[in-house]
């Protein structure tokens, strides 16, 4: 097992959500307005990709994130995928009950780990119930097992 390590470049996915600013804090928050005819328009963050983390080995068969949030009232988790070569790969593991602070992990992954390897994070307000929060990223870190 790997110590935990951090990220070193952040770049978003979509420039069309709401951003985050440099402290990884929502510029805005995040919404789920009801409609008139039921159901929700959704306004989430933009996805971010996370990469530059130093795990000290070329392979990897098992990798861990942990992942803090203030998730301040209704904020889920829309995409937790690890970023490869360019694009999204593998199982999304996001958890719609995922509380501030919580561990993921892939596992018989057989993946050769680059520089430009990484995370991609998405969060979005709940899905069924009205919400606006500001969502804050507080800690991104990696290992591998």
């Amino acid at each position: 097992m790997t110590p935990w390590t951090i990220y070193t470049q952040i770049e978003p996915l979509e420039l069309d959500e709401i951003l985050y600013d440099s402290e990884l804090s929502s510029t805005r928050p995040i919404r789920g307005v009801a409609r008139s005819v039921g159901g929700l328009v959704v306004e989430g963050s933009s996805a971010l990709v996370f990469k530059g983390f130093d795990l000290g080995v070329s392979t990897v068969q098992t990798l861990e994130l942990e992942l803090g949030v203030d998730r301040m009232a209704r904020i889920q988790d829309k995409t937790i995928q690890l970023w490869h070569e360019g694009s999204v790969q593998g199982s999304n593991l996001a958890d719609p009950l995922s509380e501030n602070l919580k561990v993921y992990r892939w596992e018989n992954l057989d993946l050769e780990w680059t520089v430009d390897s990484g995370v991609v994070i998405d969060l979005q307000p709940h899905t069924q119930y009205p919400s606006s929060s500001t969502v804050r990223i507080r800690s991104v870190r990696l290992r591998a097992v």
